[in-house]
């Protein structure tokens, strides 16, 4: 079954340097950012969300580890935040290995995200999604997200357990 395991201090970094390169190239490919004015950007980026590092308040980061092999296969960074007065977790990044792609463990750790948001009574989990990356977003409307005012913001609503007051 996969896991989500809280990074240490040293993994975050070396996560945050690879995060990085990918969204400042994701920046680039969707004409959002010059390559001369990349780098700077991630800099704000990072400074705007990440404060005090891997210490800010309501960051989360986590390896993504399944049975039988060693290392980790991908990483999961996610903020609670408040969106229109309500919790709600925001997905900053979500990546898996290619060669772990398209074998179910992305959906695997969807799950598990969505039972620890419940856990802690979050309805709603948000995330934003390049207009390029096909393979993601098909995946995320597979998973019952919805954009929500963008071509690139997208929610899902989590089903709470009620209790049913019919007879």
């Amino acid at each position: 079954m996969t896991e989500l395991i809280p990074m240490t201090k040293t993994e975050y970094s070396r996560f945050l340097q690879l995060a990085n390169q990918a969204y400042m190239a994701d920046q680039i490919k969707a004409g959002n950012w010059s390559t001369d004015e990349a780098e700077q950007k991630m800099q704000q980026t990072i400074e705007k969300y990440l404060p005090n590092g891997f210490e800010t308040p309501g960051h989360h980061f986590y390896n993504i580890l399944v049975p039988d092999i060693p290392s980790p296969i991908g990483a999961l960074w996610y903020w609670v935040r408040e969106e229109n007065d309500q919790p709600q977790i925001f997905i900053m990044e979500i990546s898996i290995e290619a060669e772990y792609r398209r074998k179910g463990y992305g959906t695997q750790v969807f799950d598990i995200l969505e039972q620890h948001a419940k856990d802690r009574d979050i309805h709603q989990i948000g995330l934003s999604v390049f207009p390029h990356n096909t393979p993601a977003r098909n995946l995320y409307l597979k998973l019952g997200f919805s954009f929500l005012d963008s071509d690139h913001y997208m929610v899902k609503q989590l089903v709470t357990n009620t209790t049913n007051l019919q007879n």
